[in-house]
């Protein structure tokens, strides 16, 4: 049966007395694990006990990253180990502003193997997908080509049937039959002889067959 979690100033001295131990038996400083265990607690506990500890003056504290070093305020006794990266907690001015190593930047394997399995599949199709999506951009990028318009008209653009002139009558029904023959021009709606009646209708002269 785990007993409870004893009271704060009881906390407070057995954990300094743990640390004398261990600074007497030049050891480390021992973990908020071990203490979390020795006082059969949580580690967060432990750090309020540890804070709780150097408020009142009991211990002085010197953090690192991964490590700390617990001294008596006389300097009677002291763990074992070194700081040699200062915990934010304990840097001063002067380590603030000294010059920081290089960060190494992680180079990616582009050469691994895709893996195999459901995570292989989805990684294979994510990567067809954004092949595809790139493709598409690269061929939406590329301009459609520029169609060039002969001297003679725009051929594109031209009727290719043959002379527009209606073969009803004025006032008759109409039958939708046309002349057909060779155009004139190529931009132009009706064979040679109907262009002449057209522009003969067109000035007001009425000679129409």
């Amino acid at each position: 049966m785990r007993r409870p979690t004893p009271a704060l100033d009881e906390a407070v001295s057995i954990v300094v007395c743990h640390m004398r131990d261990a600074a007497t038996a030049s050891l480390e400083c021992p973990t908020n694990r071990d203490l979390a265990a020795r006082l059969q607690t949580s580690s967060t506990y432990v750090v309020r006990v540890i804070q709780t500890a150097e408020a009142a003056g009991l211990i002085t504290v010197e953090r690192g990253n991964r490590q700390r070093v617990v001294r008596a305020p006389d300097g009677s006794w002291r763990t074992a180990g070194e700081i040699n990266n200062k915990h934010w907690r304990n840097r001063t001015e002067a380590d603030r502003l000294a010059p920081k190593p290089p960060r190494r930047k992680r180079k990616r394997d582009t050469t691994a193997p895709a893996p195999r399995g459901r995570d292989g599949q989805a990684g294979a199709a994510a990567l067809a997908r954004a092949q595809q999506a790139q493709a598409h951009v690269v061929r939406a990028s590329v301009p459609a080509p520029v169609l060039k318009a002969s001297s003679a008209g725009t051929d594109l653009m031209a009727d290719k049937r043959g002379c527009r002139w209606p073969m009803w009558g004025f006032g008759q029904r109409a039958t939708h039959v046309y002349c057909g023959g060779a155009r004139e021009s190529v931009c132009g709606p009706y064979c040679a002889a109907h262009a002449v009646k057209a522009r003969r209708l067109i000035s007001g002269v009425s000679d129409v067959a």
